[in-house]
């Protein structure tokens, strides 16, 4: 018998201390696990770890993630790479690098680079917008200036 729609998911996928390659399913729950990809609408973890999670609502609590993909992202004592999301809550957490509409931090919440229009709470990250494109000014001149000085070096032109 040929089925030529598309396969439904299941309900609810949970993962006990266990590392899984792909979990996909409405309501995915990580309990001390790794997961290298999770497509779920919601995300539970505790004590878990994931490489790539794309969902509408991730709970994070003690767990590490890689890449996050999410329209609401909640996290205590957690750390995220890369997170783009509407909205950011963190408590007690670590972000490497967060595009939202919104982000509210309590509680020594640490952020590398931070891209936002409204920050809510005490949030201090090591590079706003402003000071990245700074940043990228100043690079992309040092750039410049030392490519131009390596091929205007007459060392090179014997």
């Amino acid at each position: 018998m040929s089925h030529d729609g598309p396969t439904a998911r299941p309900a609810i996928s949970t993962a006990a201390q266990a590392t899984v390659e792909h979990l996909e399913a409405d309501t995915v729950s990580l309990e001390t696990s790794v997961a290298r990809k999770i497509q779920a609408n919601t995300v539970v973890t505790h004590l878990s770890a994931m490489v790539n999670t794309a969902a509408h609502d991730v709970q994070a609590q003690g767990s590490a993630i890689a890449a996050q993909q999410a329209h609401r992202v909640d996290m205590r004592f957690s750390a995220i790479g890369a997170a783009l999301a509407a909205q950011v809550s963190a408590s007690r957490s670590a972000l490497g690098f967060v595009a939202s509409r919104e982000v509210q931090a309590n509680d020594r919440t640490y952020i590398g680079l931070l891209l936002t229009p409204q920050i809510k709470g005490n949030v201090r990250p090591l590079l706003d917008w402003r000071a990245a494109i700074v940043l990228g000014v100043v690079l992309g001149l040092i750039i410049k200036l030392t490519t131009r000085k390596s091929h205007d070096s007459p060392l090179e032109n014997r």
